[in-house]
């Protein structure tokens, strides 16, 4: 079987840790903007050698071998996508591309990747675990729940089959030797990151839309951002609209106004002070994290680390989240951020925002925090390329040694 290849010359391209490396994603990453980031890392430290198979289309600047059926988007509350390499058109793509790329390693960019590759033996795996999987689902549906079982059941097949698995958090590393009892020197954490570069260039933030700078005013500007079709984001907009700007009212004569980045724009009656700003480009993105004040994360559900707390964060913005939200992120209560729960978080909205001195303190600190720990070529790619190189070169020794 031919394949249609796709590629265009890589931007950037990072250190080369094989000949021909391997990944694989069952979303369309020009169409997942959070996960994409992580993967985008992980393909600039695998290098010029790496070839992406993704569902449709290429990636820009990585070379690209789509595989041809795309289930898509999420409909009657299920992403369809997530079968999409289950399916046999889609399986027979990636088997070819192992036979005519031979790749020394492959990476699988969630637990949804295996099937294809599970007959593969002799090739070198390693996952790259956004989060642990059954651990959203129980949460969002129960642990005896039909889904949560199976995914649960397939996360350990694929945990335990991996050569080295990658995790973002500590948490996400222990739900993983201890629930698929895997060793833990096969658990490595690279955290979600940031690129420290793009925020300490001088004027990064620019300016908003003039209109939308009316609106606000002198108010407290609040900020939240994220796909609204997420569980967890729409959680946290239904508390933000019923709860939390209701009672900033009642606890504050000051102004307050929540900007909303993220989509779909829902329908429907919300709050007057909630502004829906829609899906936002990273490069006006900063715009809005500069006028924000306040950035807020009442999330209840989901597992890994929140990229939206790192962003907040790396632009210099006090954060107020919950316990659940800021979880995995090596931060401190009333140093790099505020922790509250839904109960308390209006009052510890109020309570920052009038103290302009401490909010602008934990937003420093909190940029330095995410500088040092959380920023792509210092944290978390040299994590990445340590065990992959280690991988590849014992691949190469093998068939050297036949």
């Amino acid at each position: 079987m031919a394949i249609q290849r796709s590629w265009t010359k890589m931007d950037q391209p990072g250190p080369d840790v094989a000949a021909e490396s391997l990944v694989l994603s069952c979303w369309n990453l020009n169409r997942t903007l959070a996960r994409s980031r992580r993967v985008r890392a992980l393909l600039e430290t695998m290098g010029p050698g790496v070839v992406l198979s993704q569902p449709t289309e290429p990636y820009a600047s990585f070379r690209t071998v789509p595989f041809p059926v795309d289930l898509g988007l999420k409909r009657f509350l299920i992403n369809w996508g997530i079968f999409n390499l289950f399916l046999p058109a889609n399986i027979r793509t990636i088997r070819s591309i192992l036979r005519q790329y031979r790749p020394k390693i492959a990476a699988l960019t969630s637990i949804l990747d295996y099937q294809p590759v599970r007959r593969s033996a002799d090739l070198p795996m390693v996952l790259d675990a956004h989060n642990c999987e059954a651990v959203a689902i129980e949460e969002r549906f129960g642990r005896r729940h039909l889904f949560a079982m199976m995914i649960r059941a397939w996360e350990g097949r694929v945990a335990r089959a991996m050569d080295h698995i990658f995790v973002c958090s500590e948490v996400d590393k222990v739900q993983f030797v201890e629930r698929y009892s895997i060793q833990q020197e096969r658990v490595s954490v690279t955290p979600n990151g940031i690129d420290a570069s793009v925020y300490e260039k001088p004027g990064a933030g620019g300016s908003i839309d003039p209109d939308l700078e009316r609106q606000l005013g002198d108010a407290t500007v609040l900020f939240f951002m994220g796909g609204l079709q997420y569980q967890p984001n729409s959680q946290a907009l239904e508390f933000m609209d019923g709860t939390l700007m209701p009672r900033l009212k009642e606890l504050s004569s000051k102004p307050f106004k929540l900007i909303i980045c993220g989509g779909p724009i829902p329908s429907g009656g919300f709050d007057s002070d909630i502004v829906f700003a829609g899906r936002v480009p990273d490069n006006e993105l900063l715009a809005y994290l500069a006028r924000a004040d306040i950035c807020l994360a009442p999330i209840r559900t989901g597992s890994g680390t929140r990229f939206k707390i790192l962003e907040y964060m790396a632009a210099g913005n006090p954060v107020i989240s919950t316990a659940k939200g800021a979880e995995g992120i090596a931060c401190l209560h009333g140093r790099d951020v505020i922790i509250s729960e839904l109960d308390g978080f209006a009052a510890a909205v109020v309570e920052l925002a009038g103290s302009e001195q401490r909010a602008a303190a934990i937003g420093e600190a909190a940029q330095k925090l995410v500088f040092e720990k959380y920023d792509w070529d210092k944290a978390v790619k040299p994590i990445w390329r340590s065990v992959l190189s280690r991988l590849s070169a014992a691949t190469v020794g093998i068939e050297q040694g036949n």
